[in-house]
């Protein structure tokens, strides 16, 4: 009877034991956030009172925290795809552009892709004046952040040195960092391994974690991980891809598309006509696991049916969207609009809280707007375009408050074509910039910290280029050798005043050799 009953007891322990392991819970991890545009509101006056900002994304979280210039403000949880933050006078004090961001807490979590915050009276038009240029460079790519975490905004461009295919010199990623009033200098160069592998685009993001910013470089079929150190240099940390498996990559971007706290990356290929999906493990690493039919000569990451999942659309005959299912797998379906375009941008054009989209187009002038119902589909109407288009970005140009487009057209010799966005998702066209020879890259930020945007472009076989918005026109003169005692021809500097507030004007000063008359009424 002892033996039975102490058998009785193990057996009973057991039991309890395996009933008390059954209960215990795994803590979910948290996804990487993403910021959709615009902000709410998007711009802010200098001088002005404090308000309350709305951010629309996807994968926010109890707990997520929004970051102005990287300070936390208090942040409110509304649902997974809205938080409310407020921003003090002090925010918006002075002219400038904040850089917003989102982070989601731990277990998994991190920060978001960036949106800048502009505080500046708007301009009625937009006009531009080339600041700073580099000498004729061959490059495959270009993209703007913060590199050496000074607060201004820098440039790495791709650099192929002097062979136009990229295939037998060394490749190396140029920065160029930014002096915060326009102008560029040149920073640390990191050379690309395997040249003869033809780097052909390149995209920016946290791969692993540490707040610095990261490089991925598509090459000709495969992509390289380059982790930043916060100075402007880089490390590889990786490739992955091979010619069977990436063959001819068109496009690249970047999300947490499952969710595991981790930035992943999607591929366009050319030859297989598809979009791979690569899964990030935090580190800088990432491992090839699917891939969805599409040809993305465009791509371009959101949420578009408001399920706080993140999706994505690409451009080829068509704009085709892909719907995600948060564990890295997508399904399909034709969106209402025939194009071939390069370039796809996303944003809320005409401030129904559903995620739109804007396509050049590379055969015709126009461009393709699709306005989102929040479901998955789309109205379409097009605007008229001065030329086509080889690339497009969204982004509040004349601080107005509304997303604005600027496009890069395909033509030999040509600068930026701005378009005004009207908060209805209609267009209007808003000015041209400086033009400059083969232009295929476009990105924008505020370069000269008035809290305009200004544009930074890029050619295959010309200057890298940053184009500020500026009241006087041209920034610079350069005056031929003179001969003593003899005046030159003058030169003509012209101030307008586009924007809605009114221009004081004091005085007009020169200094060194010159003098100046003028009709500004000093």
């Amino acid at each position: 009877m002892k033996f039975k009953s102490a058998r009785r007891f193990v057996r009973c322990t057991a039991m309890l034991l395996i009933a008390i392991a059954s209960t215990v819970a795994v803590a979910a991890t948290n996804p990487v956030p993403l910021i959709e545009q615009p902000l709410l509101p998007q711009n802010a006056v200098p001088g002005g009172a404090g308000f309350t900002v709305t951010v629309k994304g996807a994968g926010f979280v109890n707990g997520a925290v929004l970051n102005w210039n990287g300070s936390a403000r208090p942040t409110s949880f509304v649902s997974s795809t809205k938080l409310t933050a407020s921003v003090t006078a002090a925010d918006v004090a002075n002219a400038g552009t904040a850089t917003v961001t989102v982070t989601n807490p731990v277990p998994g979590g991190g920060s978001s892709n960036p949106v800048f915050f502009q505080v500046t009276d708007p301009v009625v038009s937009i006009q531009t004046a080339a600041t700073w240029k580099s000498a004729t460079l061959l490059d495959a790519g270009m993209v703007t952040a913060d590199f050496n975490q000074d607060g201004k905004p820098d440039v790495a461009v791709i650099n192929c040195g002097t062979d136009l295919l990229c295939e037998h010199d060394v490749n190396s990623i140029d920065v160029y960092l930014g002096d915060g009033h326009g102008a560029l200098t040149t920073g640390p160069s990191t050379v690309i391994p395997n040249s003869s592998l033809i780097p052909k685009l390149s995209l920016t993001g946290d791969f692993n974690g540490d707040g610095k910013i990261d490089v991925a470089v598509g090459t000709f079929y495969c992509v390289d991980i380059f982790l930043g150190d916060g100075t402007g240099a880089f490390t590889l940390a990786s490739t992955f891809g091979s010619q069977a498996e990436l063959p001819v990559i068109l496009s690249l971007g970047a999300g947490d598309f499952n969710r595991d706290g981790n930035l992943d990356l999607l591929v366009g290929t050319n030859s297989d006509q598809s979009v791979h999906f690569a899964s990030g493990d935090g580190t800088g690493h990432f491992t090839l696991s699917g891939k969805t039919a599409g040809f993305a000569a465009g791509l371009v990451v959101g949420d578009f049916n408001n399920d706080s999942i993140l999706d994505f659309a690409i451009s080829n005959s068509d704009i085709t969207l892909f719907l995600g299912d948060g564990t890295g797998h997508f399904t399909g379906s034709t969106a209402a609009a025939s194009t071939f375009s390069q370039g796809l941008a996303a944003g809320d054009f005409n401030g129904d809280g559903n995620l739109d989209i804007a396509g050049g187009d590379v055969y015709s002038n126009q461009l393709h707007i699709l306005l989102g119902n929040g479901a998955g589909g789309f109205t379409a109407s097009t605007v008229p375009a001065a030329a086509n288009s080889a690339a497009i970005v969204t982004a509040d140009l004349n601080g107005d408050g509304k997303l604005d487009l600027a496009v890069v057209p395909s033509s030999a010799f040509s600068g930026e074509n701005f378009y005004l966005g009207n908060g209805n998702g209609g267009f209007t066209a808003g000015g041209f910039g400086t033009a400059f020879p083969q232009p295929n890259y476009l990105a924008v930020a505020d370069f000269n910290g008035d809290g305009l945007l200004d544009v930074a472009t890029l050619s295959t076989s010309g200057p890298l280029a940053i184009d500020t918005q500026s009241l006087v026109t041209p920034v610079t003169l350069t005056f031929v050798t003179q001969p003593l005692f003899t005046t030159s021809m003058s030169q003509l500097v012209t101030l307008t005043n586009t924007s809605t507030a009114s221009l004081n004007l004091s005085s007009v000063v020169v200094t060194g050799d010159f003098v100046q008359t003028n009709t500004c009424g000093t």
